[in-house]
Order: C-alpha cells, then sequence, then structure tokens
C-alpha cells in the first residue's frame, strides 16, 4: 500500500519536474546543461524554505511593530503622571 503511494508520488514529480535541457550559444561554441528531477526538485524546496523564512520573518517584524513594548507602557505612565501634575486646578467654589 505505501509502496504504490511512494510511486505515485514519484511518478507525479517526475512529470512536474521532467529533465530539462537548456542549450546555451556563445561565440562559436554551444554549451548544454541537464537539470535532472532531483537537481529541480533542490531547488523548488531551496525557494519554498527560503518564501517560508522570509514570511515568518516578516510576520515577526510586524507583531513586533504592532506590540507595545514596556518601554513604550512606561513612557506612556510618565507622560500621564506628568499630564496630571501640570495640569490647572479646578476652580474653588
Amino acid at each position: 500500500m505505501a509502496i504504490k503511494r511512494f510511486k505515485r508520488l514519484r511518478q507525479s514529480l517526475e512529470a512536474l519536474f521532467p529533465e530539462r535541457h537548456i542549450y546555451i550559444r556563445s561565440g562559436g561554441e554551444m554549451r548544454g546543461y541537464v537539470f535532472s528531477t532531483n537537481k529541480q526538485l533542490l531547488g523548488a524546496a531551496g525557494v519554498a524554505v527560503s518564501a517560508l523564512w522570509m514570511g515568518v520573518c516578516t510576520a515577526a517584524m510586524m507583531v513586533n511593530a504592532l506590540a507595545v513594548s514596556s518601554t513604550d507602557q512606561q513612557v506612556i505612565k510618565q507622560k500621564a503622571y506628568y499630564e496630571r501634575l501640570n495640569a490647572p486646578a479646578p476652580p474653588k467654589l
């Protein structure tokens, strides 16, 4: 049962990433490069890991930017304290 699943997975990956040949002509010579299924899978995995890492880092930065730190809380408390000190006294009746 598991062997059939692995065979189907392998076939679908080979269909998605077939062996590709790239030919580059420069000057008078021609070079050929072969990108096998495994090389393409490694490249796709690297891109996926990089995208995941950038997404996690971006989310962490946004959460950190939106969160109020303890220093910010102290500044807010200090500002409120001084505003109360400088507030005009209520009128006497």
